[in-house]
């Protein structure tokens, strides 16, 4: 069996001066065991009190598959079930979201959970009486959840050619990458920039698991959160990166605000990259 790494307490010390609070942007207190490598710990925010705890090595200030699916429950009644509280948005969303997880309890292989998910959101909207610009959320879900299928890691990486642009103008600040998934891209980034410190933040947690595990370093920190309401404080100087990302985020403009708040004021770089 794998054995699992987690992050050093270099990096989490080295993070301080970048991470805050998603909801009120508030500074964090960190209460971190005095070990070389941090399994378990807490952030709280110093403005609002919000918590967020540190589990297997990596702060957790979002949630990636929002709901509990029962063991028992039948792949036949989802559409249906989904349907009948299609009213509630959110909530909505966090079950198309978590459908993974259901079909992963339930055995499934990749390909055959991958087109299960749309089945069953196509099974959703022929139910359901929703607008076409609900139906199009729920079908950027049912994207993000194939990407926590993991049928995209690895696939996308920044050309050679637009890296070479952006060390022309590439300050040597944090460089910041949205949707980061296992961290090969993060990876190859910060080696070409020879950056001094970065932060990948993504909801997949089992993809984060596996950029700890394969890329982890004193000089790179993984945290699980959203890119709709990042961890980041505004007006970073250096690069936030988003790669391939708009395809499978539910709601693109407020990633793009998002992105927007945290170089806008100063001299960050945005990259995007789609």
């Amino acid at each position: 069996m794998k054995q699992n790494n987690f992050q050093s307490r270099e990096a989490f010390e080295r993070s301080k001066e970048y991470l805050v609070c998603p909801v009120d942007q508030g500074e964090l207190s960190f209460d971190l065991p005095n070990f070389d490598q941090v399994r378990e710990g807490n952030l709280e925010c110093l403005s609002c009190g919000n918590q967020y705890p540190v589990l297997d090595g990596i702060p957790r200030f979002g949630k990636s598959n929002g709901y509990e699916w029962p063991v028992d429950f039948c792949n036949d009644d989802l559409g249906k079930w989904i349907a009948e509280t299609v009213r509630d948005n959110n909530l909505t969303l966090r079950k198309i979201v978590s459908l993974p997880t259901f079909f992963n309890l339930k055995g499934y292989g990749r390909k055959e959970s991958i087109d299960s998910v749309f089945k069953v959101v196509g099974d959703v909207v022929q139910l359901a009486d929703i607008d076409d610009e609900k139906a199009a959320e729920m079908m950027q879900a049912a994207t993000q959840a194939r990407y926590e299928l993991e049928i995209y890691r690895g696939t996308f990486k920044i050309p050679k050619s637009n890296l070479d642009e952006v060390l022309k103008i590439y300050n040597n600040g944090l460089v910041v990458e949205g949707a980061c998934a296992s961290g090969e891209c993060l990876d190859d980034v910060c080696d070409y920039l020879s950056a001094d410190f970065s932060i990948g933040v993504d909801l997949a947690g089992a993809l984060l698991n596996d950029a700890v595990n394969s890329n982890g370093s004193d000089k790179k920190l993984y945290v699980q959160g959203d890119i709709c309401k990042l961890p980041i404080r505004s007006d970073i100087s250096g690069l936030y990166i988003l790669n391939n990302v708009f395809d499978r985020v539910v709601n693109p403009m407020k990633a793009a605000n998002e992105a927007n708040r945290i170089v806008s004021n100063s001299n960050g770089v945005f990259v995007l990259s789609n």
